[in-house]
């Protein structure tokens, strides 16, 4: 039940989350999805299945939902009602006294939160990302290989929508918010840079699927028609989420996805297996010359006019300066989660006002966060990017053992993904869309290694990593004490039960090691 539920989420979220505020009705049917989903993580986290040790839940389990609970115990804390002596020493809080005063009422017990209900409102939309973080952290390895596919194929959906919409024009039936980007591809978002953002994350994860079918299919030396469609399949995806960009027209977007082609490279680059990964690495400069070359020829000058000297750039670091300030006057508790668009118009500026615009974000969400949230916020980005530095080097530099190469790709593109929404969310809110929120959270689950029941445990070389299992939480798959492990011959065959390498093989001193009849020469 947890991957159906979990993927269900998933997908929901991609489809209904892309506005760019809260408070639309697929925002609601989003978030009665994942208290069911929640519900079924919790039960599976209670599971004896997770406790092979007498333990109540299994340890990474148990971060994870203790990281989920500091989280969540953020807005609450906000909305916590305090007596009047408290919460008018709290800064700017006079003009909500003095509203108090000229209707000759007496001052109620308020929260932190300046304004209580966008707080509330800011929680619930924690629900969906959560269900999926927690659910893919609980399930092993094959499992999250399928969530990716679901991710992809939404993805892809979206892609096609963002095609009609192009074809069919600004009036197009198919653009879902009304306030949107007319003359561009949105796929199910209200915002281009939103899609662009999907397009550059889509693009790493298919990266290490397509490197990982190549070098398959070149290892077992299986040039059959249906091996060289999965791999032309998955080229052509890449090829596809490339191309994609031109239609978004994102200049953050199309920045980031320089630097996510480039990370693609370095995925075929620490792939184990050396010398199938060098055809992977020239597929994979072909697929993207191809896509560069369409670009060019189809959506070159319709790019460029994006690049023109635009005056809401100038506005957005006006908006971020004036962001920080605010911050700096709320430090201590924060304006309450969600009150960007309530408080911030107090403090703005008449220099600082641009005509026909209306500040939703600070297009700066390191600055937002530190507004609403304050110095909490501050410490849980700091801890966040402390946790992401050692999980980055323990995926990408592990120990010789451990899960399978494309289990490995798919943590390294986790990192990548990671990293490139927390660069775009310095000059954008890809993060304030439950959309992307929902990319975020799966990809930070991939990188929680799995509990052992769900696959061999993940033993990696840095911090944060997990001890492997033993041969009593194996099970089955311990060899027995007189066996004799030898190198696997088939590097190429992934284990069916998500492990890292198969099971080993038994050897006699007068018949010698045994191998599949698939893997002999």
């Amino acid at each position: 039940m947890l991957l159906p539920a979990t993927g269900f989420v998933l997908a929901a979220s991609l489809i209904l989350g892309g506005g760019t505020r809260s408070g639309f009705l697929g925002d609601a049917v989003l978030q009665i999805l994942s208290v069911a989903a929640l519900l079924v993580v919790l039960n599976r986290m209670f599971s004896p299945e997770l406790a092979p040790d007498g333990m109540r839940w299994h340890t990474n389990a148990r971060w994870a939902f203790a990281v989920c609970a500091v989280v969540w115990s953020g807005p609450i804390l906000q909305l916590i009602p305090l007596p009047p002596g408290v919460w008018t020493r709290l800064p700017d809080r006079a003009l909500i006294s003095r509203s108090y005063e000229l209707l000759s009422q007496p001052l109620p017990w308020f929260p932190i939160s300046m304004v209580p209900s966008l707080t509330w409102t800011a929680w619930l939309s924690l629900l969906p990302p959560t269900a999926i973080f927690l659910g893919t952290a609980l399930i092993g390895y094959r499992q999250r290989r399928q969530l990716s596919l679901v991710l992809l194929s939404v993805g892809l959906a979206s892609v096609l929508l963002g095609l009609l919409q192009i074809a069919q024009g600004p009036d197009s039936s198919l653009r879902f918010f009304d306030y949107t980007n007319s003359t561009d591809a949105v796929g199910f978002f209200a915002n281009r840079n939103h899609f662009a953002a999907l397009l550059y994350c889509l693009t790493v994860f298919a990266a290490a699927w397509a490197i990982d079918t190549v070098i398959i299919t070149k290892t077992a030396n299986r040039w059959f028609t249906s091996s060289m469609l999965i791999v032309i399949a998955s080229f052509t995806m890449l090829v596809v989420l490339i191309g994609a960009q031109s239609m978004a027209r994102s200049r953050a977007g199309i920045g980031l996805s320089l630097a996510a082609l480039a990370s693609t490279f370095a995925l075929a680059a620490f792939d184990r297996r050396t010398q199938s990964a060098k055809l992977a690495t020239r597929l994979l400069a072909g697929a993207v010359m191809l896509a560069l070359l369409f670009t060019v020829q189809l959506a070159l000058f319709r790019i460029l006019d994006r690049f023109d000297r635009d005056s809401l750039v100038e506005g957005r670091i006006a908006f971020t300066q004036r962001t920080y300030a605010i911050a700096q006057e709320h430090l201590l508790t924060g304006t309450g989660l969600g009150t960007f668009v309530a408080v911030f118009p107090l403090y703005e500026r008449t220099e600082e006002l641009l005509a026909n615009t209306y500040v939703n974000h600070a297009h700066n969400d390191i600055a937002q966060l530190l507004m609403e949230a304050g110095a909490g916020g501050g410490v849980l980005m700091l801890g966040f990017g402390l946790w992401l530095a050692a999980r980055a080097f323990g995926v990408w530099w592990p120990a010789a053992s451990g899960p399978s190469d494309l289990d490995r790709a798919l943590a390294r593109s986790s990192v990548v993904v990671i990293a490139l929404l927390m660069l775009h969310s310095v000059v954008d809110y890809p993060l304030r869309t439950g959309a992307m929120l929902a990319v975020f959270a799966f990809a930070a689950g991939l990188l929680v290694p799995p509990p052992p029941q769900s696959g061999q445990a993940w033993p990696v070389s840095g911090p944060g990593a997990s001890p492997p299992a033993s041969p009593a939480q194996r099970g089955q798959n311990a060899p027995p004490p007189n066996a004799t492990a030898v190198t696997w011959p088939g590097a190429w065959q992934r284990p069916k039960d998500g492990g890292s390498s198969p099971p080993p093989v038994a050897t006699s001193p007068r018949v010698g090691p045994t191998m599949p009849d698939d893997c002999k020469p």
